[in-house]
């Protein structure tokens, strides 16, 4: 569920883009071009989010728990920085930052100090989101950043969701991967992508979400044919993509992760799992997304 309370919400804007930021988590809430929207809304009736903040995990933890040096610390899904609350750092016209650092509360799931700032912006390219995570410690701090966008599908009325596509522009192939029961196992399949397109309905995600492993692309184009509006999302320092819908619900979730969620039965310590950033002491990482209207 989304995090409470809610403060007021940031608005930034510029050329005919408009958006709006919520403190709390940090959490993308509106999303248009020239007053056409193209975030979902959130229902919750199936899901209530919008744009998700996923930090310092990325999905299930065996448990419930991170291990540390022998120690269980609780972490809930997709870690806490959806349920925290951001300082506003800068608010200007077509951008802001929200800021969330380590205090006596993250320590308690979490003990390393980290600075976590998210940089959103707007210009004539959309949507650009930022995220730096700075160690500001004295040890190694292991941590996962993912994005958790959803979309309106279909983008607009009259567009049947099944003539949607998501476009990998230089992958002919994927290897993808299903969770099982929320975790990872070594399998994976090899998805053959005709003309470079991935076709989107309801049944792909029957059985959950479908995870990218690797693809050589650096953006995906959601769109149909047939429609007048598509968007082209672009990552950078995120190595996989995944893509998950509810069934019957009219979003999908386009989300670039650094991080995965738990191998299935992992007990080991939280350094050690794997697909994690190590961020040197005094060092950053940086992670980003873009959203941009490609008509």
């Amino acid at each position: 569920m989304p995090p409470s309370p809610s403060p007021a919400l940031v608005p930034i804007e510029s050329h005919g883009y408009r958006a709006e930021i919520n403190p709390a988590g940090a959490e993308l809430m509106s999303l248009s071009h020239d007053g056409r929207p193209l975030l979902w809304p959130g229902d919750v009736n199936s899901w209530a989010e919008r744009a998700p903040v996923l930090f310092p995990t990325i999905g299930l933890v065996t448990n419930g728990e991170i291990r540390v040096d022998g120690r269980a610390y609780p972490m809930p899904p997709h870690g806490f920085a959806k349920r925290s609350a951001f300082t506003v750092v800068q608010s200007e016209p077509d951008r802001c930052s929200l800021t969330l650092e380590a205090t006596a509360a993250t320590r308690a799931q979490y003990p390393f100090d980290f600075d976590l700032k998210l940089d959103y912006s707007l210009g004539a390219d959309g949507l650009r989101i930022a995220a730096t995570i700075t160690n500001p410690g004295s040890e190694v701090l292991p941590a996962s950043f993912g994005f958790h966008p959803g979309f309106r599908w279909p983008l607009e009325s009259g567009v049947p969701k099944d003539s949607y596509t998501v476009s990998f522009p230089e992958d002919r192939s994927l290897t993808t991967k299903r969770p099982v029961q929320g975790f990872f196992t070594d399998e994976s399949a090899v998805v053959e992508l005709p003309n470079g397109h991935l076709a989107l309905t309801d049944d792909l995600f029957v059985g959950g979400g479908l995870f990218i492993v690797a693809p050589q692309s650096s953006h995906v184009r959601f769109g149909a044919p047939a429609g007048r509006l598509a968007l082209k999302i672009g990552y950078e320092n995120c190595p996989d993509v995944m893509l998950w819908m509810k069934p019957g619900a009219e979003f999908l979730c386009i989300e670039p992760w650094h991080g995965r969620p738990d191998p299935l039965g992992f007990s080991g310590d939280f350094r050690g799992k794997p697909g994690l950033a190590s961020i040197a002491p005094g060092q950053s990482v940086v992670v980003a997304m873009t959203v941009t209207v490609d008509a």
